[in-house]
């Protein structure tokens, strides 16, 4: 998911500047394109469920992601920053932002890492049937 991984990188750069901005505008800026670039690796994250279940768990495995994702990430995730902010101040909760961020990329890298060996799996699968099929014919 290298999209998702520049996304994030971009999303990280304007928590940054959302942070240490004092101008209102460079603050409506940063939040904006936060808002804008957040969604790509959510819906990629979906995409990439829906490549690598096997098609009759389909709906099932991106209706559970979705329900982990939006009921307890949303949940613990603003209880989670709500407790930091109370603890450490605003720098804690923009602190705890980044870490998600970072783990997020690692992740996002680690789950593009494996699906690209399932892919050559798969290939290599395919190979060993054509070539089973092959000497079955002659």
């Amino acid at each position: 998911m290298p999209l998702a991984i520049i996304c994030m990188t971009l999303i990280f750069i304007c928590l940054i500047g959302y942070w240490k901005s004092e101008s209102l505008l460079m603050v409506t800026v940063f939040a904006a394109i936060v808002g804008c670039l957040i969604y790509v690796p959510q819906f990629l994250a979906s995409v990439q469920t829906m490549e690598i279940v096997p098609s009759f768990a389909v709906g099932s495995a991106v209706g559970l992601r979705g329900f982990m994702s939006y009921i307890f990430g949303a949940s613990l995730g603003t209880s989670l920053f709500g407790v930091m902010v109370d603890k450490m101040g605003w720098h804690g909760g923009f602190y705890l932002l980044m870490g998600g961020i970072v783990c997020c990329i690692l992740f996002c890298y680690l789950s593009h890492r494996g699906a690209l060996e399932l892919e050559q799996q798969r290939k290599i699968t395919e190979q060993e049937e054509a070539r089973l099929a092959l000497a079955d014919a002659q």
